[in-house]
């Protein structure tokens, strides 16, 4: 008969098995297409008694892939997991003519597990086996998506290039653009812009052309007493 405190336990990171070693690793396969997906499914449950999985792309290649972070009682587990499914689908362990890998062990984060598994629910397409349902519920509401320096830029740049498509270049004098830009970039970096990222985006969304672009960064570079000095983001 089951005591009161063990009917009371949650499955949880805390009540793991002691002897369930954890294995983070990504894997490329098509999770959009259902019968690779649940041929996935199937392996992920064979092969590991616990996981956290994200379905989920990635962002500069859009590449579907499988984000795991899994508990193994045999040691042999991610080995012959990955030794089937790469088979299977003729993965590449190695990146090759500026590709990524297609399937590889992520070890950084496991030094935090509770972090590692809030990061397979960032994307909120996600599945998990022993778990109980609430408390992985409860991780998912902590989840973020990381947006990194370069994102933010780019939807600035973005959203320059679409208010200036959406006044015509004789509409909207080169104040009103570029007081749009310093507003939208202290939106998204709680400070303001520097010249030379001003005319970075001004040119990546090709209000400024390429001779404009090289003349202002060629100036600004004159000006400079001793070697360049170029801020960053």
């Amino acid at each position: 008969m089951k005591t009161t405190n063990e009917k009371n336990k949650k499955n949880t990171l805390c009540t793991l098995p002691t002897d369930w070693e954890p294995v983070m690793f990504y894997v490329d396969i098509n999770h959009k297409s259902k019968e690779d997906d649940d041929y996935m499914i199937e392996m992920f449950e064979k092969y590991f008694e616990a996981f956290s999985i994200g379905r989920e792309i990635s962002k500069e290649k859009k590449v579907p892939h499988y984000q795991v972070l899994a508990f193994q009682a045999d040691k042999s587990s991610y080995t012959n997991f990955i030794a089937r499914v790469k088979t299977k689908y003729k993965l590449k362990g190695r990146a090759v003519k500026g590709e990524r890998k297609q399937y590889g062990k992520i070890k950084n984060i496991l030094k935090n597990l509770k972090n590692a598994l809030i990061y397979t629910l960032k994307e909120k397409n996600y599945l998990n086996k022993w778990f109980d349902k609430i408390y992985v519920e409860e991780l998912s509401a902590e989840s973020y998506i990381k947006e990194t320096q370069k994102d933010k830029l780019q939807e600035v740049v973005d959203a320059a290039q679409v208010r200036y498509n959406e006044k015509l270049p004789y509409e909207l004098d080169r104040y009103g653009i570029v007081t749009f830009i310093v507003e939208e970039y202290f939106k998204k970096f709680d400070r303001l812009i520097v010249q030379r990222t001003l005319y970075l985006v001004l040119y990546k969304a090709k209000i400024m052309s390429s001779q404009e672009y090289a003349m202002m960064i060629g100036q600004r570079w004159m000006k400079c007493d001793g070697s360049p000095h170029y801020s960053e983001y």
